[in-house]
């Protein structure tokens, strides 16, 4: 789940649909990627860097965690 963009959406008053409409993308498909279900592509990630004029760190987790954790220290 990409809780720091999440975050950034809410304090920006921001919906899937006005991030659907950023990135020339369906809702469904900014549902499914803001679950972690569908990855970001590297031009959708620098787009709302841009737009949010943050760093792409700032905005989005490490695909290697999960809920906060290393997604690999679940399987220990």
């Amino acid at each position: 789940m990409q809780t720091k963009l999440i975050s950034l959406m809410n304090d920006h008053n921001l919906k899937n649909k006005d991030i659907a409409r950023i990135l020339a993308i369906s809702e469904k498909q900014v549902g499914l990627k803001i679950r972690g279900k569908v990855p970001f592509k590297d031009r959708e990630m620098f787009c709302l860097s841009h737009f949010f004029n943050k760093t792409v760190d700032d905005i989005f987790l490490d695909p290697m965690y999960e809920n906060g954790t290393l997604s690999n220290e679940r399987e220990k």
